[in-house]
């Protein structure tokens, strides 16, 4: 029975000890301005600054350093309006961009001529003065192409032979 009274004694001496030095730790963090850098529960301290100072507003823009607020319809363009050309005009897009139609041509359709208009399949194309080729004068001469074979051998053979 003693040894029990022994051993309760004993945790409820180290109990109180423990708690003795805990609270002398917090009122020595306390006085020694340990406790305000690190607690964020002390506001009223004029050494804190205020959060709401320091951390901007979502809503809010950052300063340019000029210190000037930017205009947020100036810096950042539109979602909708195309970007500014070097001469600071907002380009046409009806005016840049032909019509996909126009640009893609049908394969129903022929390309059109110089003049706009579209020729006409039996014809063909222009040459480059815009005068209609003549397909005989293009087209060489079949027989004037190819060497005949007799005088080719005889120009040859005439070769060897000196």
């Amino acid at each position: 029975m003693f040894r029990l009274h022994q051993s309760a004694a004993f945790l409820v001496m180290t109990t109180l000890m423990t708690l003795s030095l805990l609270g002398g730790l917090f009122a020595y963090s306390r006085l020694s301005g340990v406790g305000r850098r690190l607690s964020p529960l002390a506001t009223r301290d004029a050494t804190i600054p205020d959060r709401d100072a320091t951390i901007p507003d979502r809503n809010t823009t950052l300063l340019n350093r000029d210190a000037t607020i930017p205009d947020r319809n100036t810096t950042l363009p539109d979602r909708d309006t195309t970007l500014l050309d070097r001469d600071a005009t907002i380009p046409d897009r009806n005016a840049t961009l032909p019509d996909r139609d126009a640009r893609i041509p049908d394969r129903d359709t022929t390309l059109l001529d110089r003049d706009g208009t579209i020729p006409d399949k039996d014809t063909t194309l222009l040459d480059r003065d815009g005068t209609i080729p003549d397909r005989d004068a293009m087209i060489p001469d079949r027989d004037a192409m190819i060497p005949d074979r007799d005088t080719t051998k005889d120009a040859t053979r005439n070769n060897t032979q000196r």
